[in-house]
């Protein structure tokens, strides 16, 4: 057989290398904590895996108070919350960082003279205490409370912000969507209900809370009393690719991912 000359031997050889040039490795990054914030975020976490295609981010719920203990414990790289770290969670390993701001709108009939509830009366008002608009300053008629399913993340947020977390009384009216929620409260005279602040439409009216009116300003400020703030936290030794992705998020192309999903950027 004949001999090949060594400098094509050589071409072979790397040619070879080439062809079997180890794969790149993928990076996994953990996160998980509150079921709102896991929908908010997803845009972001796409956007993050397109311009890393090495990284590969799992994203799941559970809830803050879970997610806060699997933090601390290593089993995740990053918490998602959708409130403040409380006393009792809190150390000085932790850090969370505030990505966006919501708020949740408490909506009446135009036709109802209320203009403004305290969160006492709106709390009185939903756990069944309060059922007609005339103990709250209001006309005559029985209070049509219109609720949204067990399953909706903007019923347990204001259940968390009104009742500490207690479940409402039994509604007058159930609506499956912010959509349905608008239409009932449109077409009732004596309802009342609650939407997140991009989901208003026409035709309603949002309470004033506490005398503060719902706005942009009064979210971001913090005035504003039914108003859902969103972090990322961190613990301990943070790796690398968790600080990639928190930077990421509270960048300017992170901030228009989450408010094009219907958040309010915070920077």
């Amino acid at each position: 057989m004949r001999k090949l000359p060594l400098f094509s031997l050589v071409l072979f050889a790397c040619a070879l290398l080439v062809g079997c040039k180890k794969p790149q490795e993928t990076e996994t990054l953990l996160i998980a904590g509150a079921s709102t914030m896991r929908h908010y975020i997803e845009p972001v976490v796409k956007k993050f895996m397109a311009e890393n295609p090495s990284v590969r981010v799992v994203c799941e719920g559970g809830g803050s108070s879970a997610a806060l203990v699997a933090l601390k414990h290593g089993a995740i790289d990053i918490a998602t919350l959708s409130r403040p770290v409380m006393a009792a969670e809190d150390d000085e390993y932790l850090r969370d960082y505030l990505v966006a701001r919501d708020g949740l709108a408490i909506i009446v009939n135009p036709a109802n003279p209320i203009n403004e509830l305290s969160m006492g009366q709106l709390a009185r008002i939903f756990e069944g205490e309060v059922t007609k608009w005339k103990a709250v300053g209001g006309g005559e008629g029985a209070i049509v409370l219109v609720d949204r399913s067990q399953k909706s993340n903007v019923k347990n947020s204001l259940e968390d912000l009104l009742l500490e977390g207690e479940a409402f009384r039994a509604a007058s009216k159930t609506a499956a969507s912010a959509t349905e929620m608008l239409a009932i409260v449109r077409s009732t005279a004596t309802a009342i209900g609650y939407v997140t602040l991009h989901k208003m439409g026409p035709g309603v009216k949002a309470l004033r809370v506490n005398g503060v009116e719902m706005s942009r300003i009064t979210m971001l400020s913090g005035r504003y009393p039914l108003a859902r703030s969103f972090y990322l936290a961190v613990h301990t030794n943070v790796s690398p690719l968790a600080e990639r992705f928190v930077q990421f998020t509270l960048s300017k192309r992170g901030q228009d991912l989450l408010a094009s999903n219907g958040l309010l950027e915070v920077f």
